[in-house]
């Protein structure tokens, strides 16, 4: 069976079938495109974005969003990543709560995003952060 042959509701699937068509599906070079702009997988990472904080963001694709935080010393930092469909977002999927501390302090954060919901980074203390989306699939 080359790629994959014409099957009518009713055929019996032999095993040797159900091989030949696994390998069809799993081989990027030779077939079974679902065609979403003609490629063979849509695996793959976009272009980094920044972000700035206690802003809300619609994701056209599905992605990561990535933060770093910078505490100072003598301050409380509370960083936290929401998501989900509603706008704003009020899903925390991500927190830090870090209390005054005597020397500063890094801390990271990251969640998934799905297409089409809102995220929003929301962070107390500003003293330093830095704040990216990262598509998948384009």
């Amino acid at each position: 069976m080359s790629n994959s042959a014409d099957v009518n509701a009713g055929d019996t699937g032999l095993d040797s079938q159900y091989n030949n068509l696994r390998a069809d599906v799993l081989n990027i070079s030779t077939g079974h495109t679902h065609n979403g702009t003609d490629s063979k997988l849509l695996i793959g990472l976009g272009t980094w974005t920044s972000k700035n904080s206690n802003q809300i963001y619609q994701a056209t694709t599905d992605g990561f969003v990535v933060v770093y935080t910078e505490q100072t010393a003598g301050a409380s930092l509370v960083a936290t990543i929401e998501t989900d469909s509603n706008t704003p977002p009020t899903t925390v999927r991500q927190q830090v709560n870090k209390n005054e501390n005597t020397s500063p302090n890094n801390e990271f954060m990251i969640s998934p995003v799905k297409k089409n919901d809102y995220y929003r980074i929301n962070i107390t203390d500003e003293s330093g952060y830095g704040a990216f989306f990262i598509p998948l699939g384009v």
